[in-house]
């Protein structure tokens, strides 16, 4: 959504408006909207939301401590609160009402979007995540994120789509009747994709015929319009009754399409079969047949939407859905982890227990655990789940001692068939499942990927996995909320996702700062930005080093370029002249002096880019290059002052653009340089740039851990590791192996300087570190046996190891230590 005066925003919500004292209608804007109090981004309005699982009324005065711009509340709060709020108060009928009809005014202002509506039982997510990634590097395409999808996520989704998408992919959930026609005005879809409809829900209608009709009451498209319908009977039947459409099934020989599915090591193979008569195998990356189905279903809607097929067949290479990310992994042990839905519809399930037959090996055994839905089943769902679960023999099924498991059991037991084995916790199902995994086996677990049963399989990977980064998404969280309370309401921030998210997994990183409710992503290179458009980020994105090559993907992917030199304008204003619509930042060298335009220079630039067709100046901005170090702040207030008066040129000639210059220290220590924006990357990760530990509260996000592989006994006078340089001192020492060297991200400038946490005590790092591993004195640990945990850096149990202390053991900096995790280290991600 793009910004609004307060008093627009309150008109388009039907609201009334009231305001502090101190307050000026005229000084106010709106560009974000939330329903989190702990996620607010810059100029956010929060709704004030009741449902089922509590009352956003009650969340008011955290979500203005954490930095709201105002608030929209019911009718009757207004009436009941008994003091002036500190922001903006719109009080309406229903906030959720308001919040759609917003969205739909929004889908009004998409005039040149074509939104392509997805609905269906399931598969709705892989299928649109899968579009995005297909049709990314070809168009300007918008996902709705994760799985919004409902009476409250279909009107967020539309407020998130920019107005410069070319193809907006919007999920619709017809959960029970009579939501799509809700929904169905606010999508105002172009076109609409069908990818099944299964039992999942269908316990809410009359009949099939019931599910599907509500289904369809989304497709009132236009002429130009098309449907992309599952080649099923019923549902052909239903769209055939739709005037003035063209309707294709997933198996109509003008789409692509794909036969003969099967499993092989690698995942599902097919061959793909294109209008042309091209017949090609593909394999996907995933061992879910239902998974394979849905990506095929995207591939076929996106080579309609005119992507070629050789742009198909190379999106669809090594592709893996994002949304399934942690569907599969292989222990060091030689078991597998899977991850499945909760869903109760008994193919989706059957497909799950299929490919998990399919990997196990012949004297392996298949591990099941059930898992929580996100809804009540109904006793119909209870049945025909159990007799699908029933239906798979050589299961070994486990759960838990609540209510839905003791019934699946007890009918289990019943029917003589598998029998169930009840735990009382995560913790100890995970011990009981641990002692009993070997290799060969497959073990299955039933969980929506943020739920806490989810973290079963990071539990398990944790135990088993020799080197691990875990990355805590809350974390994350707490660091974004501490900035957003520095910097204020109406600032936006930009979270610095480059290099890896700074060496963890920038897409993960990316989807959970989306999430939270971050304004900008900063990346390096164009092509980081693509890979995050392709994985279905719709937030702005700004690269900071575009070569000559890459303006024109910048376009193609919606990412916005800093020039940075007189070669990079000159190639914008190219994109520019030849009708390509281009959106950039304009970087001012200050006094860095490593890029950028001197301030004359940029002054003259932004001459040249105000009057260019077809160019946006988004943003100007600077580097900050001392802003950690207090004894030189007289170069950043010397920067300040250079910077500044480009900004009033550009404010001099008619541009507004989003001005920004200070990154985590500067934002921290110089609050007139917050601007418009602020960089955040250091800061973000929890990791306190000099001379500001105090001035704000991070949390540290990346733990490194490790093992102890081996323990040997040196003898005094003999040496440790290559070149000796440890020498085993009076008495001997106990040494200690840990699998990690300067590969996985513990450079070797770290010998015999820095210490790690075995059992609580610090135990100094001893010897060369190697490619591979390194060495540690645990002589006065007596804890430590093969098998103990190590900690590298981050924090555990009470004890740490500060990444800033070990950076500086080797004269280097914490982004340096970050950066160089290396790729064998397994990612744990979890929300606490």
């Amino acid at each position: 959504m793009e910004s609004l005066s307060l008093e627009k925003f309150s008109s388009l919500l039907g609201g009334s408006l009231t305001l502090p004292q101190t307050a000026s209608v005229s000084e106010l804007s709106v560009e974000n909207v939330s329903i989190h109090s702990d996620r607010i981004a810059s100029n956010c309005v929060f709704f004030a939301l009741k449902g089922a699982r509590g009352d956003g009324h009650n969340h008011i005065d955290a979500a203005i401590a954490n930095g709201c711009a105002a608030v929209v509340t019911t009718d009757e709060y207004q009436s009941t609160i008994d003091k002036q709020l500190a922001v903006p108060h719109i009080a309406v009928p229903e906030p959720l009402a308001a919040l759609q009809k917003l969205a739909a005014w929004w889908r009004t202002q998409l005039d040149k979007t074509k939104v392509i509506a997805i609905t269906g039982s399931t598969g709705k997510t892989i299928t649109k995540d899968a579009l995005v990634h297909l049709c990314t590097p070809h168009f300007r395409t918008y996902g709705s994120p994760g799985s919004f999808n409902s009476q409250l996520g279909v009107p967020l989704a539309l407020l998130e789509c920019p107005r410069t998408a070319e193809f907006a992919f919007i999920e619709v959930a017809a959960s029970q009747p009579g939501e799509m026609e809700t929904l169905a005005p606010l999508v105002a879809a172009d076109h609409v994709v069908i990818t099944n409809v299964n039992t999942r829900w269908q316990h809410n209608f009359t009949s099939r015929h019931h599910q599907i009709t509500e289904m369809f009451t989304i497709a009132n498209v236009g002429s130009s319009g098309w449907i992309v319908a599952p080649g099923d009977e019923s549902v052909a039947q239903a769209a055939s009754k739709v005037p003035q459409k063209r309707c294709y099934t997933n198996i109509d020989d003008r789409l692509c399409r794909f036969e003969s599915n099967a499993y092989s090591n690698d995942g599902v193979t097919a061959k793909a079969i294109f209008p042309s008569g091209a017949r090609v195998p593909v394999t996907f990356a995933t061992h879910l047949i239902d998974l394979a189905q849905d990506i095929q279903l995207a591939a076929s809607v996106a080579h309609l939407l005119g992507v070629d097929e050789s742009s198909i067949l190379r999106g669809l290479a090594g592709y893996s859905p994002t949304a399934m990310r942690t569907e599969l992994w292989r222990s060091p042990k030689g078991f597998t982890i899977m991850r499945a839905g909760t869903t109760p519809d008994p193919l989706s399930f059957a497909s799950a227990i299929e490919a998990a037959q399919n990997i196990v090996t012949r004297t392996g055994k298949t591990y099941f655990v059930l898992g929580m839905p996100e809804t009540p089943w109904t006793s119909d769902q209870i049945a025909d789940f159990t007799s699908a679960l029933a239906a798979h023999q050589q299961l070994s099924v486990y759960g838990f001692d609540t209510e839905l498991h003791r019934t699946i059991a007890a009918s289990l037991k019943s029917s003589g068939q598998n029998t169930v084995d009840l735990a009382s916790s995560v913790e100890a199902l995970s011990k009981t499942l641990l002692a009993l995994l070997a290799p060969g086996d497959v073990c299955l677990i039933q969980s929506p990927k943020d739920k806490e049963l989810a973290e079963l399989g990071n539990v398990i990977i944790d135990a088993l996995a020799p080197n691990r980064l875990h990355v805590d998404l809350s974390a994350l969280e707490h660091n974004v909320t501490a900035f957003r309370k520095i910097v204020g309401p109406n600032v936006k921030i930009t979270a610095m996702v480059k290099a890896l998210a700074y060496g963890s997994d920038a897409t993960a990183i990316s989807h959970a700062l989306e999430r939270i409710g971050i304004d900008y992503f900063g990346v390096s290179t164009i092509d980081e930005g693509v890979q995050l458009r392709q994985s279905g980020i719709s937030k702005p994105i700004m690269a900071m080093l575009a070569t000559d090559t890459e303006i024109e993907k910048a376009y193609r992917s919606d990412i916005e370029p800093v020039v940075y030199s007189p070669a990079v304008l000159e190639l914008v204003l190219q994109q520019g002249n030849a009708g390509r619509q281009t959106t950039v930042h304009l970087e001012v060298n200050s006094g860095m002096n490593r890029a950028g335009l001197k301030p004359d220079a940029a002054k003259a630039a932004l001459d040249r880019l105000a009057a260019a067709p077809n160019v946006t100046v988004a943003g100007l901005m600077t580097h900050m290059c001392c802003a950690d170090e207090p004894q030189k702040d007289s170069v950043t207030v010397m920067q300040h002052a250079r910077y500044q008066s480009v900004v009033d040129y550009a404010h001099q000639i008619g541009l507004n653009p989003i001005c920004h210059a200070a990154n985590s220290a500067a934002s921290v220590r110089f609050k007139d340089m917050h601007f418009d924006m602020v960089r955040i990357g250091l800061g973000l990760y929890g990791l306190y740039p000099d001379h500001t530990e105090g001035l704000i509260d991070l949390k540290p996000v990346a733990r490194f851990m490790s093992r102890l592989v081996q323990i040997i006994d040196v003898p005094e006078g003999e040496g440790v590791g290559y070149g000796h340089t440890f020498t085993a001192p009076s008495g001997g020492a106990r040494i200690g192996v840990i699998p990690a060297g300067y590969f996985d991200g513990m450079q070797r400038l770290f010998s015999n300087k820095s210490y790690v946490v075995i059992a609580g005590k610090r135990c100094p790092m001893v010897g060369n570190i190697s490619m591979d591993s390194m060495t540690v004195d645990v002589s006065d640990c007596e804890e430590a046996v093969v098998g103990s945990d190590v900690l590298l850096y981050g924090k555990l149990d009470g004890h740490s190891v500060a990444m800033e202390t070990v950076a500086d053991s080797a004269q280097t900096i914490p982004y340096e230590l970050a950066v160089k995790v290396g790729p064998r280290v397994q990612r744990i991600f979890s929300w606490h």
